[in-house]
């Protein structure tokens, strides 16, 4: 033992004799397969290494793993007995299988080991985030087999989410296991074998843009300011799953987006904020979001998209950012003024008219108020009312007190809905921060062409794994 494990010739050498002793002699290899085959049953470490190794050797020996299967292929066919007994092993699994789905204990069990490392997994082809069950390893060598499939793997397969670990990477790292390989799910897998170009292939033009700085840094309220149309639709919550779902059509109203950017002051500060609430009518009382909002960063993304996004090209912006609002109060002020002073000594009487005048504008202005708000509570049927007991969100109320300058912004108040169906560019205009080129939408001409459907499932992968 000794001079096998020190002498490298020695141990050649007797593997040498080993192995054409294992060819020639008959008994001696029909005496070490009963040894093998004992071992491997009472030897429990022994048979979970063979089956480790075995597992391994399949996965990475892809001329391994084309001879198991021709010979799991042949042998099903010529094999009579071997064919009724993987029949009858399958016929059992699927009554195992169908008995213990009636168990929500070993379905729920089931599910969670399905989504357990999440959708994490990108095919290299359509660019969705899928589960594990959902996708296949990718090997280039496997479509090797024609020159038409060869073709099209060539053009289909990308390494763009592939990740290769360096220095910046933790140790251990946790984008090996998703990311580590290349990843295909079984549709384009199918395609591709069958000589076809998958119609969700990147190369399809659904490569997605990537999101510049300029965009990435607005959140939720900065980029329905920017966007050209404003989409609304009914969310109502689902009873089961604790998601929500669409009620009704969706509606895409024009934004009056030069109009919103004159309303937001001008600060060349980085991180100077408005408080703003998004209204869908400034005589509504409840707003839809109030958050946070930096001007700066509203007017570059606003440039840049004048710059790069073709639907924006023909805006024009007022480059002073002069408010038009305050400009018009601070006239008005000033003729008031100097009609004070003119008039100062006519005194009481027209005084007293001016005021009477007043008083009777702001009450017709106050009932109008008031029956637009009924009619837009009768709208909602009920629904979503503040009452003078209790306000629609009674925290906010409560902030709101110690803040004065919170501007009240609608921007697709007074416009027409747009036609979804007639207006091709409706997608690009209602999310600029998806499409900062105002392209590759469903209407653009492609190669192969999709279904509506196929488009907002694969948009929606596709989405997820742009924002991250």
């Amino acid at each position: 033992m000794a001079k096998y494990r020190e002498s490298i010739e020695h141990r050649e050498k007797v593997k040498v004799l080993s192995v054409s002793k294992y060819r020639e002699d008959i008994q001696h290899r029909q005496r070490l397969k009963m040894m093998s085959v004992g071992k491997y049953r009472e030897d429990i470490q022994h048979r979970q290494r063979v089956k480790m190794m075995s597992v391994g050797k399949y996965r990475e020996d892809i001329h391994h793993r084309q001879r198991v299967k021709m010979m799991s292929v042949s042998k099903y066919r010529e094999s009579v007995e071997h064919r009724e007994r993987v029949m009858d092993s399958v016929r059992l699994s699927r009554k195992q299988r169908m008995e213990k789905s009636v168990d929500f204990g070993f379905v729920m069990e089931q599910f969670l080991e399905k989504v357990r490392d999440g959708p994490d997994f990108v095919c290299c082809v359509c660019h969705r985030l899928l589960f594990r069950n959902q996708v296949l390893s990718c090997v280039r060598e496997v479509y090797g087999r024609s020159l038409a499939t060869a073709g099209i793997a060539d053009e289909c397969i990308c390494e763009k989410y592939l990740h290769r670990c360096n220095d910046q990477c933790v140790v251990p790292c946790q984008l090996v296991l998703c990311r580590g390989q290349l990843w295909i799910c079984h549709t384009c897998y199918r395609k591709i074998s069958a000589g076809e170009m998958p119609a969700e292939c990147w190369s399809n033009n659904l490569d997605v843009d990537p999101v510049p700085p300029e965009l990435g840094c607005l959140n939720s309220i900065e980029q329905h300011l920017i966007a050209l149309h404003s989409p609304f639709m009914k969310m109502l919550a689902l009873p089961k799953g604790g998601q929500n779902g669409v009620h009704g059509p969706v509606t895409c109203v024009p934004a009056n987006i030069t109009q919103t950017s004159n309303v937001l002051l001008r600060s060349s500060m980085e991180g100077s904020l408005v408080q703003v609430k998004l209204k869908h009518k400034l005589t509504y009382k409840e707003h839809y979001e109030y958050q946070f909002v930096d001007p700066l960063h509203v007017r570059q993304a606003l440039e840049y998209l004048k710059r790069t996004n073709v639907h924006y090209r023909e805006i024009e912006f007022n480059e002073e950012w002069i408010n038009e609002f305050c400009r018009q109060e601070d006239g008005d002020r000033e003729e008031a003024g100097s009609a004070s002073e003119d008039e100062a000594g006519t005194g009481s009487e027209v005084a007293g008219q001016v005021v009477e005048k007043a008083e009777v504008d702001d009450l017709a202005e106050s009932a109008d108020i008031a029956q637009d708000e009924m009619l837009h509570d009768r709208q909602q049927h009920c629904m979503f009312q503040d009452t003078c007991l209790m306000p629609v969100d009674i925290g906010q109320e409560a902030l709101d007190q110690y803040f004065d300058d919170i501007v009240n912004i609608a921007p697709a108040e007074g416009n027409s809905p747009v036609r979804m169906l007639s207006d091709w560019s409706n997608e690009a205009k209602s999310f600029p921060v998806l499409f900062p080129l105002g392209q590759k939408t469903f209407h653009d001409s492609r190669s192969y062409q999709l279904s509506i459907i196929s488009t907002i499932g694969l948009c929606t992968a596709m989405v997820v794994l742009h924002v991250m």
